[in-house]
């Protein structure tokens, strides 16, 4: 499936990229695609993909690639490419935090990707940061409108940031 325009990465230097938009406009999609292009020019890297549960990110895994590349996904949690790269997977549940980081601890991402998470995206970045290797980029999906809220605002203030927004149910048409 080809990518809409707002679903391709963001040009330039940036550190994280939101993409925010309603229900079936192919955020989750937009930033899988990402990923599935950093994994084949980084064989061998690690990922973190924090999602509300693990079949929201199957779904969207099982839509890029091919069968001879990959990704599959592993009875693990993992998603792997045939060139090494894998991405962890964790759930909402599962987030690493503060009192539970050592489920990370030790690996160094090239990517992170926060699906639906909006509330831990400003508490976490500057932690899940902390993880990413040189030139580490994080990707966030957010359904719902940008507004002026605290979230919002905290968001902004990230250095780095890129928010790119969609219309509900423009991808699925």
């Amino acid at each position: 499936m080809a990518l809409m325009e707002y679903q391709n990465p963001p040009t330039g230097e940036w550190k994280h990229w939101v993409i925010v938009g309603g229900r079936g406009a192919g955020k989750t999609y937009a930033a899988m695609a990402w990923l599935h292009d950093l994994a084949k020019a980084n064989p061998g890297k690690n990922a973190l993909i924090i999602a509300p549960n693990f079949a929201s990110i199957a779904d969207s895994t099982r839509s890029i690639g091919s069968i001879e590349t990959g990704p599959w996904l592993h009875p693990s949690r993992q998603i792997k490419w045939s060139n090494g790269f894998r991405a962890i997977c964790k759930t909402s549940s599962g987030l690493p935090t503060r009192e539970n980081i050592d489920s990370i601890r030790g690996l160094r991402f090239k990517a992170v990707i926060v699906d639906e998470n909006p509330w831990t995206v400003p508490v976490y970045l500057q932690d899940l940061s902390l993880a990413l290797e040189q030139g580490g980029r994080i990707a966030s999906t957010i359904t719902g409108p940008e507004d002026m809220s605290p979230l919002w605002r905290a968001i902004r203030e990230i250095p780095g940031t890129v928010i790119t927004k969609c219309r509900t149910r423009v991808a699925s048409t």
